[in-house]
Parts: C-alpha cells; structure tokens; sequence
C-alpha cells in the first residue's frame, strides 16, 4: 500500500466527498450473492458471469453452468444466499468451477492454452467500472476438494481503461494498478458440510495504471484444469476494506518511538511554553488516499491537543488521533500596572493613562496590552511599550466601559489587570469634567527649575506626578485651590500633572530644566 505523507503543522488538506458517490465505485455490485436474475438454481448471480456467458471459439463446449444458487450463508450472514461454482469434466478434461465480474474467453480445449482467460470486456455489459484503491479484501469461502493438495484461488486486479486479461497480463505491471489474491486448501472435507474461514487479502499497489475498473475472478483450483470433478467452491460476502489509519506521527522532525497505528491515543510533555507553542506535527497516512484533517486547540496555559481525524477513500471509516501536549507553567516575575486614571470624558471618546511602578528599565522594556470593552464588544485592544496616554474615540454616549491594562509577560501569559469603569456622559448633558479644562488651572513657572505653583479655582483633592512610562513621583493631597512642590530633585525632563478634584481630573505637561 503506497503512503501519503501530510504536514499539518497549519491545515490538513481536505478531500471532499460526495454523499452521492456510487458505492459500485468502491464495492462489487452484489457481492453477498443476494440478487440473481432468476429463482433457477443455476440462474446468474446479477453482476457476474461465468461460462453460459463466455466468448470464443469453445464457447459452445463450455456453456453449461457450473455454479448454484444456494440458501444460506457464512455464520453471521445477514443474507439468505450464497455462490457456489464447481469442477466438471467435459471430455475428460476437468474444467475448473469459474466466476467472474468481467467475462470468460474459451479460444482452447487445453486448460491451460494462453487462448483460455477472464477479462474486462468494456465494449459489452461485462465489465465492473471501479475507482477505488482499497487496502485489502475480505471474503468469506469454503472449499470441498477431493485431493487435500488441491488450492482454490480468489484474485482481484485494479486497472486502467483497458480489456486486461487474467492470467495473460497479470505480470505486466503497466497493465494494472493493484492486485489482492490468495490460494487457500481445502477448508472441510465433506461436499455437503460447508466450514466457512474469513479470508483477508492486503492489496499490493505494484502497477502503473489508474483505477479505472475491477477484474476479479474465483475458481475451483489454482491450477488450469487441476483438482477434481465435483470440487466446489463456496463464497459469500466479499468486501472491500478501506483505510482509516496512521502509519507514523513525528513531532517536530522526531517519529512518535512508540507508535503503533491502532493506538488513537498519545501524550508528550515539553521543558516550556515556547517549544511546545513551537510544535510542528507530521503523519504518515497508511493510504495514499485517506484524508486527515488537523484540530489544534489550547485546553488550558499549559496544555495543547492536537486531533488528527483520518477518513477513509469511501468516506465511511474514519479513525481520530490525539496528541496531548504539555509544558510546566513558567516561573516568572510580571509586575501588574499600579492603577488605570480617567483623564478627560466626553460622550464619544475617553482619554487615560496608568501607573507602573517597576524600575525605568523594566518598564520601558515591557509592552502593556490596553483593552476597552462594553457589554456587547470589544472597542478598544492594543498592545503599547510604554505607559501613556490613551485615546480611545467613537463610544456611545451613554453606555459603561471598562478600561483594563495588562503587563505582557510573555507571548502566552499577562499580568492580573488594573482596570477603570466609566459612563460617557449623554450628548445633552456634558459632564463636570468636560466642563473644567487645563486652562483652569495654572502650573507656573513652566519650564521650571526650582519650584512649581499650582493654582485653580476649586479645592485639590489629589495631585499627582508622573514620568513618561507611567511611574508616579509626587503624590500631594493639598485640600485647597493651590499648593506647591520642588523640582530640585527631578531629572531635567518632561512629566505628567494630574490634577484631582471633587468634579473633574485634569492633566497638563510639565517641563523641567537644568543649568
């Protein structure tokens, strides 16, 4: 059986079938032996023929039936019938019991004369369009021989769009695609006593050709004109089987040591997060023409499931592989920002920053992921390097937010978030913030050197200082309309002044400098 090799680190291609797929394409047409063209007991069985229905210049001779319908089944049988073929003598020369789905040619008396053979005849009813590649064939048989050395034989070639003939072009490779045969002895020793066996037969995919029609044949013995009269042949319910399986599954260029295909189940584990988000996965599919499909999902942090859904060519077989893959939850140091501020609010838009109190290097280093969500949406979702300002347009009036601020530990995991809820205010009605602007309030000098005034019209619950990545340098809690503080120990550099009242927060820049 030829191999199909798949990676499916991303998608596995899939293979469409059709609902409406003749199955005569994947499966004989009658091949449990429960239609016959009439209730005779040597009538045709529909779909086969044997020697009333031969061609060549010994027809004639030949056209006598050698074959019953009979009553009954293997054990287990959901039918009512089976095929019998047998051996006869005609003119002393034994003819083997002989049934096909193409046609019998009789051009010899030798029983063995290359002019003697089944084959697929496409120019008449006899032949059995097929386009599958099967991986084996299973038959039920019993075999009646007088001698204990006789062998029954049962074949099936796959071929291209050609008359191909069994036996003549049977070790022509370019003649046919595959072949499933197997010689078997006597399996009871009484005529009238069947012992069923199951037979199974793997097909070997050793020709050149397309899959174009099915030959298959049965006979009494292997041997043309061996055996005995009266040897008989019993055959109920062959099947064609499809694959569904796995050959090998590698992770990451490495075969799976302890594969075995009719094994569904596997895990792995892996020393980190970042190997196992790193997994490539490749299979080896035991048919060339088995489909898979490739599911991957996170079930938690730290472990990730790979299912590998392998469905056979006729599409009625399908067997599911699961890889479970873990890594141990990482150790790390992922400092949550301080606190998320309201700057300035307006019914469609929304200004903010936040506090990260980690050192300069650590913060302007690490990236933070800014989410703005309502009930019904996500609004707002980026990811910023430093701790700053954020504008965020287009709200609804009217309607509840939540600001949240994440620290990004790594390409899985974030820190637990500081988070601020707000309601835009209603277009009609503006909001005290929106109504006390940065031109109520002055910060002099700016630039400063020394120290700073802050003056405003309303009392001072808060104000705060902070640099450029978010840190806070200065908390004052004034309660008054003023209040002052020194530069002198601040780094020459631009900062942030959040100014906090009872009905509004505003921010102004602040400059300072040094000699």
């Amino acid at each position: 059986m030829r191999h199909r090799i798949l990676n499916i680190t991303a998608i596995i291609a899939i293979m469409a079938f059709s609902a409406s797929v003749c199955q005569a394409q994947f499966q004989l047409v009658n091949p449990s032996f429960e239609s016959w063209e009439s209730t005779a007991a040597n009538a045709k069985p529909t779909g086969w023929s044997s020697f009333p229905q031969s061609d060549g210049s010994f027809a004639s001779l030949a056209s006598t039936p050698q074959h019953y319908q009979r009553n009954g089944g293997r054990p287990g049988h959901s039918g009512s019938k089976y095929l019998t073929i047998y051996t006869r003598s005609i003119l002393g020369i034994k003819a083997n019991g002989n049934m096909t789905t193409g046609r019998i040619h009789a051009g010899s008396m030798s029983a063995s004369n290359a002019n003697n053979y089944n084959y697929t005849s496409r120019s008449s009813s006899y032949n059995h369009p097929f386009t599958g590649h099967p991986d084996s064939m299973y038959v039920w048989a019993s075999f009646y021989a007088q001698n204990a050395s006789s062998h029954a034989a049962i074949k099936a070639y796959i071929h291209g769009d050609s008359d191909f003939k069994d036996p003549n072009d049977t070790t022509d490779h370019n003649s046919f695609c595959a072949k499933a045969s197997t010689e078997f002895a006597r399996t009871t020793s009484s005529a009238t006593t069947p012992q069923w066996v199951h037979l199974q037969m793997p097909f070997e995919y050793i020709g050149t050709t397309s899959a174009n029609y099915v030959l298959m044949s049965m006979a009494t013995n292997a041997t043309p004109g061996g055996g005995s009269a009266n040897d008989s042949l019993s055959v109920d319910d062959i099947e064609f089987i499809y694959s569904a399986w796995l050959d090998s599954i590698s992770l990451d260029g490495e075969p799976l040591a302890d594969f075995d295909r009719s094994v569904l189940d596997y895990s792995r584990s892996y020393p980190t997060l970042a190997d196992l988000n790193a997994v490539s996965v490749v299979v080896t599919t035991q048919s060339l023409y088995a489909t898979a499909a490739l599911s991957d999902a996170w079930l938690n942090d730290t472990t990730r499931l790979f299912s590998i859904e392998v469905t056979s060519e006729d599409s009625l077989t399908v067997k599911t592989y699961t890889l479970t893959l873990t890594a141990p939850q990482p150790v790390f140091d992922c400092p949550a920002p301080d606190s998320v501020y309201l700057l300035d609010l307006n019914p469609t838009d929304v200004r903010f920053s936040w506090t990260f109190s980690a050192d300069d290097s650590m913060a302007l280093n690490t990236p933070f992921r800014v989410l703005v969500t309502s009930s019904a949406d996500t609004v707002f979702d980026e990811e910023r390097y430093l701790a700053e300002f954020t504008s965020v347009a287009d709200l609804m009036p009217n309607t509840s937010y939540t600001a949240c601020v994440y620290t990004l530990c790594d390409s899985l995991h974030a820190s637990e978030a500081a988070c601020l809820s707000f309601t835009t205010p209603e277009n009609e009605e503006p909001t005290a913030i929106e109504a006390v602007t940065s031109e109520s309030w002055s910060i002099y000098p700016n630039p400063a050197t020394d120290q700073v005034q802050i003056t405003g019209r309303t009392a001072i619950e808060e104000v705060r200082i902070t640099n450029l990545v978010g840190q806070a340098i200065l908390t004052l809690t004034p309660s008054q309309r003023s209040t002052q503080f020194s530069t002198k120990e601040l780094p020459a550099g631009l900062y942030i002044v959040s100014i906090r009242t009872a009905e509004s927060l505003t921010t102004k820049r602040l400059t300072v400098m040094r000699d």
